[in-house]
């Protein structure tokens, strides 16, 4: 009996302490000559899917739209990438891809506001290291 409720109680610390990290995650850029969207969707399955949207009124071609998709896995607050099967549509590769998951400690009761973000530091893709893009 005190067996059972003592793994009771380790299922439910472990369960209540575990981050939901899944959503959609944004960067967005916007001017009339120029407008950069990136849109990374964490679903709760463990796949992820990502869309890099760019117009640039003084570029050849002026509009840009790559894909991405992959499975995401969170170890503690690095969240890793890695793409599933690569081809016409989804030619983005986020194999070896790490990010950082940010977000405001519970413990933390300043009124400083910390948003919710992903902040990448390895990827094969060179403009992938150093973007943030942050939860909606």
């Amino acid at each position: 009996m005190k067996y059972s409720i003592a793994l009771l109680f380790f299922i439910w610390s472990v369960s209540s302490t575990a981050q939901d990290i899944s959503g959609v995650y944004l960067l967005h850029t916007n001017s009339e000559q120029f407008e950069l969207k990136r849109t990374l969707t964490l679903h709760q399955d463990g796949t992820f899917s990502f869309h890099n949207y760019k117009r640039d009124e003084n570029g050849i071609p002026k509009e840009t739209n790559t894909y991405g998709k992959g499975h995401w896995q969170i170890d503690k607050k690095v969240v890793s990438f890695s793409s599933t099967s690569l081809d016409d549509t989804f030619t983005l590769d986020f194999n070896e891809t790490k990010a950082r998951y940010i977000s405001k400690s519970p413990r933390d009761t300043s009124d400083r506001v910390i948003k919710t973000a992903l902040r990448f530091y390895q990827s094969n893709l060179f403009w992938v290291k150093g973007m943030t893009l942050e939860k909606q």
